[in-house]
């Protein structure tokens, strides 16, 4: 018996220029547009002409500027397109990026007149991720299959990024020196190293 070999054709995915093209088609001022599209009730269709963008005239009378897809000489947007049927929950969303957006270029010093610094973002991001930065610090050389020389090492680089070692310089003026005894002297520098 013969192999058969069976094509399974799969349907576009919702918001894509195949799915629009799919889709059932409706009368909106005059001409057909698909059956999802999300033209407004007051906006007319400019005639089609050579610019590629968006034939939606807006009521105030300001065409939109997006591309056009040309099979239909509508945006993305106005024909119904982009992946989502909740368009006040997109709207929502787009918000809070760009608000965090906002944050983002005023923590930098992003602004018209300066650019970011890449260190800055790096920090930026570490202070957002630290303790997962934490935990792969600590937590990774401890829990790899490293043998006991390479597990010390990782060991100390951690104490040496979380406990860095501090120089510093101590002066001591004593009124009699050469009367100290030994015992003397190691409570003196056990007195500085508290």
């Amino acid at each position: 018996m013969a192999e058969v070999e069976l094509e399974i054709e799969e349907a576009p995915a919702r918001g894509t220029v195949a799915w629009l093209l799919a889709q059932p088609k409706v009368e909106h001022a005059g001409e057909e547009v698909p059956s999802c599209h999300r033209i407004p009730s007051d906006a007319i269709l400019c005639p089609p002409d050579e610019r590629p963008h968006c034939r939606v005239i807006e009521a105030d009378g300001a065409r939109c500027r997006a591309m056009a897809i040309k099979a239909l000489g509508l945006c993305t947007g106005h024909a119904g397109g982009g992946g989502t049927a909740d368009l006040t929950a997109m709207r929502a969303r787009s918000a809070e990026v760009r608000a965090e957006l906002k944050l983002t270029r005023q923590m930098l010093g992003i602004g018209p007149r300066r650019n970011g610094n890449p260190r800055a973002a790096a920090r930026l991001l570490a202070a957002q991720r630290a303790s997962e930065l934490a935990a792969a610090i600590v937590s990774g050389p401890l829990d790899a299959e490293l043998g006991p020389i390479e597990r010390q090492r990782a060991a100390l680089a951690v104490l040496d990024a979380t406990f860095p070692l501090q120089p510093g310089t101590v002066e001591i003026e004593l009124s009699d020196p050469e009367g100290m005894t030994w015992e003397d002297m190691e409570r003196v520098a056990a007195s500085l190293l508290g």
